[in-house]
């Protein structure tokens, strides 16, 4: 894609039509990639980022999801209004000329978005225009639909962006915004939205054809399920908003009164720390054997609390195992019985004692094919192969995991027997009252921590066993809606539409790994090329699920985003959005607002020397004078096409454009 022409009529703070070209220049003999606008805070930079989403993307092109009633009032507050004007302009428009190159061939579109201020109401209109021809090719809706076809609006955030984006991409410590952004470039939030509706769909289908009574018991189901997700919920956000950050604080507070009596203690504070040590050691033992335990639970060992039914459901799928595989004999056998009489009709003189022989073959026949103690229905029904690996789980892998299980449970009693002796050699304190005192802080402190984490504990055994809860009645839920389903055509729905969730977890595990790889690839190019040489990370990792990146530095260790530094954290956000977009695979313009605001000189210097050059084939930055200064300007001048000078009359309230740079009356193109 390639925007060629921007024109405004009475948007934001522009007055009358204005008309930027912003189609790159070839300039000595080589095409420079760089539009640059320069003008102070005020002067209508934003405005230019603003009217290109408009123009493509009408409701969906602002930050926040709008209703119809807010995107009026902005359209309308969008309609230049000056204390000066005669005659205030009713109407306003946004005009976008760009080439967008498809399967070989190079289509020119004009987009054309007018919105005319009735009262209190603003009436909107959408044209879409292609290859210079005078009627619209499309119009309003399908204008809108294929323009969002051309140039999602998902992915154009990774182009189209501010210094705010790069802000907030920065500051995100916990990753949210940058696995949203992620998400959105895999269309994991349209997949998302399809499993939803999908749900939904089987709901409905199934709600239609259930009885009465089995209506009213799912009801009650979904309402306890909901209040158990409301309940699971609640218990999340205590600890996230509340338990973690107190338990952050008194780990903090802890360690300051540990530190404080190290101080004062001397050779018993430093026999103390040793205590603490060998106690931390203990104490992070004995958590790796609680997580072994929890992983050797979560998988074959739940079949431990089964009890008696596991040995029964070794049982019966030992005795249809048998079944299926005496009815597969006895079927084989009568076959073959059946033949061989069919062969004594053919012998000749048979007639006299073949009856007799056909009663005791019939006989052995019963004998032989009378499945011993067969169950009097298959309840399971599984493969060979199925009930080989079941009864090998049952009767191997989980007496296995009881053995592991009970030499876990064996060293944890011996860890809290060594816990209890360190935690009561750390309870003597000295006779030293300021050692006292500062140890009787450090006490209270642990208390504290103590109090916090066992409280941690229960709200997590409390959220489990709420969820085990939630799985029990959605199962619950399912085999009401199954055992209600008479109808062929819902099944079928229902089967198909399972089926398609099955493939979309599919697709966004696929998807997950292949972008991941694709992401890191283009992060780690991104980030070494813009980067200083002293900046910390050499590496990343992005998690397929979760998509939260892990930056790593030259020896492996992981780098909490936190400890970065400003410009450091701008360049990641950068990279990252380079990244995203080369991992799109669309080729668009790079629109950049106020991107250097937060960035040291030296950081700066990276940006324009390695960055706007080479971002994309068209790159219109929209930049203050202190971000791209003279001396940044001189660096950017060999890839600049041209320059835009806007400047805001504070009486008038409008902006007024000119070709050239803040102290370059004019910058314009020597083609060759």
């Amino acid at each position: 894609m390639l925007i060629e022409r921007l024109i405004l009529n009475d948007f934001g703070t522009y007055r009358g039509s204005h008309s930027f070209d912003l189609a790159p220049r070839t300039k000595y003999g080589s095409k420079r990639t760089i539009v640059l606008f320069g003008g102070l805070n005020g002067a209508g930079k934003t405005t230019i980022l603003k009217a290109v989403r408009l123009a493509l993307y009408g409701r969906q092109g602002f930050d926040l999801p709008l209703t119809e009633k807010e995107y009026a009032a902005i359209l309308a507050q969008l309609i230049h209004a000056s204390p000066t004007q005669l005659v205030a302009a009713d109407r306003a428009s946004v005009e976008l000329v760009f080439s967008y190159a498809r399967l070989g061939e190079t289509l020119r579109y004009r987009v054309q978005r007018v919105w005319v201020g009735k009262g209190s109401s603003v009436q909107e209109s959408l044209r879409l225009f292609k290859n210079e021809v005078d009627e619209p090719w499309l119009v309003d809706d399908q204008a809108q639909g294929f323009l969002s076809q051309l140039i999602p609006s998902g992915i154009s955030q990774f182009f189209f962006f501010d210094g705010e984006q790069i802000a907030d991409l920065a500051r995100d410590d916990a990753d949210e915004v940058l696995s949203d952004a992620i998400r959105r470039l895999l269309g994991l939030d349209i997949a998302d939205r399809l499993a939803a509706d999908l749900t939904s769909f089987v709901r409905a289908r199934r709600a239609a054809s259930t009885p009465d009574d089995v209506r009213t018991k799912l009801r009650s189901l979904h309402e306890a399920y909901d209040q158990l997700i409301s309940e699971i919920d609640k218990a999340q956000a205590e600890m996230q908003q509340a338990l973690q950050p107190q338990l952050d604080q008194a780990i903090a507070a802890k360690e300051r009164m540990r530190s404080k009596l190290s101080d004062r203690g001397g050779a018993w504070a430093i026999n103390r720390t040793q205590v603490e040590a060998r106690l931390k050691g203990i104490q992070e033992d004995r958590a790796s054997r609680d997580e072994q335990i929890r992983e050797l639970l979560s998988g074959p060992g739940v079949f431990m609390f089964a009890g008696e039914l596991r040995q029964h459901l070794v049982s019966t799928v030992l005795s249809e195992r048998k079944a299926l595989e005496a009815k597969a004999i006895s079927g084989s056998i009568k076959s073959s019985v059946d033949q061989l009489k069919k062969r004594l009709v053919a012998v000749k003189g048979s007639s006299g004692w073949r009856p007799v022989v056909n009663r005791s073959i019939d006989e052995w026949v019963r004998e032989v094919c009378a499945p011993p103690e067969a169950p009097s229905k298959i309840i399971h029904g599984l493969t060979g192969s199925e009930a080989d690996k079941l009864l090998n789980t049952l009767t191997a892998t989980v007496p296995m995991v009881e053995h592991q299980l009970a030499e876990l449970q064996k060293g944890l009693k011996q860890l809290s027997e060594q816990e209890a002796q360190e935690q009561d050699r750390l309870a003597h304190a000295p006779s030293d009252e300021s050692i006292q005192e500062a140890f009787r802080a450090l006490e209270e402190s642990m208390e504290v921590v103590n109090r916090l984490e066992a409280r941690k504990q229960e709200v997590l055994q409390e959220i489990r066993r709420k969820l085990w809860q939630a799985i029990d009645i959605t199962r619950k839920k399912r085999k009401l809606e199954k055992d209600s389903q008479v109808d062929g055509i819902t099944l079928r729905a229902d089967y198909l539409a399972e089926s398609v969730q099955e493939v979309l977890g599919e697709f966004k595990q696929r998807a997950g790994h292949r972008k991941c790889q694709e992401l890191r690839r283009h992060f780690l190019a991104a980030f070494q090329r813009l980067s200083r040489k002293d900046d910390m990370i050499a590496d990343a990792a992005i998690d397929e699920s979760t998509f939260v990146v892990r930056l790593l530095d030259q020896q492996g260790n992981e780098i909490p985003k936190a400890r970065l530094s400003a410009g450091e954290k701008q360049i990641f956000a950068i990279s990252m959005l380079e990244a995203l977009g080369k991992a799109s695979g669309r080729s668009l313009p790079i629109i950049i607002d106020t991107p250097l605001g937060r960035l040291d000189s030296k950081h700066r210097e990276k940006l324009v020397e390695a960055y706007f050059p080479r971002a994309s084939h068209q790159v219109i930055v929209l930049s203050t004078d202190t971000e791209v200064d003279q001396r940044f300007y001189d660096g950017l001048k060999s890839s600049v096409s041209h320059a835009f000078h806007l400047n805001f009359d504070s009486v008038e309230r409008s902006t007024t454009m000119e070709e050239g740079y803040f102290w370059k009356s004019k910058e314009v193109a020597n083609v060759a």
